[in-house]
């Protein structure tokens, strides 16, 4: 089962209806009406829902890993790019789905974060990086950010700034 949160995409809805016909899933269309529901609840629910106010979700259930990173690529192939996607958990089955979209944004901008201070970090300004001292410490400082899979987004964000204000007074 998948429930599609269609959010604030609504053309999204028609290319994914087909794609989940297609690959013959069996899914549910969710709207804000939703948002205080558990997901529990909403894996037996049946409603047909429009449009809701938020990014659009995927919440699967009964998906192996495999199967959902099969999934994911042959959406990315159709171009149905849904950043956040969530598998029914023993700990999130009692959540509301507004809740569980609460965490998956989280994490969600947390990755985004991270991906930002990658993408500074593998293609840093190489003048200054040859002439600044204090630009070659905090890049490697980010680097350690990123090598350390814990550490907290406000530290990331704060790297994130610092090596793009360096940049910007360069």
């Amino acid at each position: 089962m998948i429930l599609y949160y269609v959010g604030n995409e609504p053309k999204l809805k028609e290319a994914m209806i087909s794609f989940f016909e297609e690959i013959q899933a069996e899914y549910q269309l969710l709207s804000d009406e939703d948002l205080e529901q558990t997901i529990e609840s909403l894996l037996v629910k049946t409603s047909q829902k429009e449009k809701g106010n938020r990014s659009p979700y995927l919440i699967m259930d009964g998906y192996s890993p495999g199967q959902l990173e099969s999934l994911a690529k042959q959406m990315h192939e159709r171009h149905l790019d849904i950043g956040r996607l969530a598998m029914k958990t023993e700990t999130n089955q009692t959540w509301t789905l507004s809740a569980l979209m609460d965490e998956i944004d989280e994490e969600y901008a947390y990755f985004q974060s991270r991906d930002r201070l990658y993408a500074l970090l593998i293609s840093p300004d190489k003048a200054l990086l040859e002439k600044d001292a204090v630009y070659r410490k905090t890049l490697a400082m980010a680097y350690s950010l990123l090598e350390d899979g814990q550490a907290e987004k406000e530290y990331i964000d704060m790297a994130i700034s610092s090596i793009e204000k360096m940049l910007e007074h360069a």
